[in-house]
């Protein structure tokens, strides 16, 4: 019987890996793809950056205090930005010129702000300045963003230095000055954190859809053009026929997914164009204290329980595909049956990327979810033995129940014949 396996298995890997269509569609297209994508994204995120950057801001401000006005004139340079000292009643103009996208942000103070300034210990209540900014426009929400933690940040420090009269006054204490290693956490974890969250969620789509395709015509359109039923007659065992193109269907998806995630890989640089700093990847996990080089840093344990995993949800998926092919009388159908089970991937592969903790060990035992959380917390080096050993116990019996399903839908002259 293996070699009848092997037989179709060859057959059918034949068939695809001949067809340069197929072979540019499922291979190669996916890669390319990614790399596209994310090199547009990140040229495009740096560009978009760039421009806020340079962009001179354009800031009204009413009611201007002698004390503000000589702090913005001193560092408009500084702020990359212009100021338009305006007269109260025009409030009303101003704020539609913010609401047109014409003016990138309004301050208005007080009315007599110096004076409650000075006189803040008697009155008791501290004096008031508006912010007006458009959250549509970039521009304005970057004007809003510079007014509040630069522009009006300087200004009250200006105030309290003059108020208590030495600017080491306004600290009480320091942190972490030179603390340099303050990122307490070993070095595959914070690496799992970034990738943890990515990585299964992309991993299990490529390998649905890649899947997908290929696994109707394998299946499906053989019963609609009418080879299905002549390779049934033929003395090789239904068995080995359903198990050689589940089989050949596993493999096909397995070379798939690895040409997506090479794709993805290839793409990093791109995106890091976005980042030049690194800043911003060092904040999503890896700790202010955190080195970038630690950002891929996985544990051979890890790194073998992902691929166990991965190969195990493979093979459900590959049986979920076939069972739905198998039951289809046509590609139509076959593609209307399959696609609540492609949002069902997608939505269960967003409920990991998006979860923060990891769930009791009795959740190791649902089948794909419990599978793709075991991916996510082993490439963070935090899915014991237990969690993993359930997970794959449960995820054989439900590949063996798949495929014994498989051989019974095969052996089934109604399925496979429509009679």
């Amino acid at each position: 019987m293996f070699s009848d396996i092997m037989t179709i298995v060859s057959k059918e890997l034949n068939r695809v890996f001949t067809d340069k269509k197929l072979v540019f569609t499922t291979f190669i297209l996916p890669a390319v793809s990614l790399v596209l994508i994310y090199s547009v994204m990140g040229i495009m995120i740096k560009n978009t950056m760039a421009d806020q950057e340079d962009h001179i801001s354009q800031i009204a401000v009413i009611g201007a205090p002698s004390s503000f006005s000589e702090i913005i004139s001193r560092n408009e340079k500084d702020y990359n930005a212009t100021f338009k000292l305006e007269d109260v009643k025009n409030e009303q103009t101003l704020k539609d010129a913010v609401y047109n996208g014409k003016l990138d942000a309004l301050i208005v103070f007080d009315q007599v702000f110096d004076q409650n300034i000075l006189a803040f210990k008697q009155q008791g209540s501290m004096p008031n300045v508006d912010t007006f900014y458009n959250p549509t426009e970039d521009y304005s929400a970057a004007a809003y963003e510079k007014v509040t933690t630069q522009i009006l940040t300087d200004f009250e420090k200006q105030i309290l230095v003059k108020r208590f009269g030495n600017e080491s006054f306004l600290k009480a204490f320091t942190v972490d000055l030179g603390n340099e290693k303050n990122a307490l956490a070993a070095p595959e974890k914070m690496s799992g954190d970034i990738l943890g969250g990515l990585v299964p969620f992309l991993l299990s789509i490529f390998l649905f859809s890649g899947g997908m395709g290929i696994g109707i015509d394998l299946i499906t359109g053989e019963k609609e053009r009418g080879t299905m039923a002549t390779l049934l007659v033929t003395p090789i065992k239904r068995e080995a026929i359903a198990f050689g193109k589940m089989l050949s269907l596993a493999i096909v998806s397995l070379i798939s997914t690895a040409s997506s995630l090479v794709g993805m890989v290839a793409s990093f640089p791109f995106l890091k164009m976005a980042f030049s700093n690194e800043s911003s990847v060092a904040a999503q996990g890896a700790g202010s204290g955190a080195s970038t080089g630690n950002l891929f840093v996985l544990s051979p344990s890890g790194i073998f329980q992902f691929l166990v995993l991965a190969i195990f949800l493979t093979l459900i998926y590959v049986g979920i595909i076939c069972i739905v092919s198998v039951y289809a009388n046509s590609i139509k159908e076959a593609g209307t049956l399959i696609t609540p089970a492609y949002m069902a991937v997608m939505m269960l592969g967003m409920v990991t990327m998006f979860s923060t903790k990891i769930p009791p060990t009795f959740a190791f035992a649902t089948p794909v979810y419990g599978t793709l959380m075991g991916m996510k917390h082993a490439l963070s080096a935090e899915l014991t033995w237990t969690m993993f050993g359930l997970n794959i116990i449960v995820s054989a019996f439900l590949v063996a129940g798949i495929i014994w399903t498989i051989r019974q839908m095969f052996n089934s002259e109604k399925i496979m014949f429509g009679a």
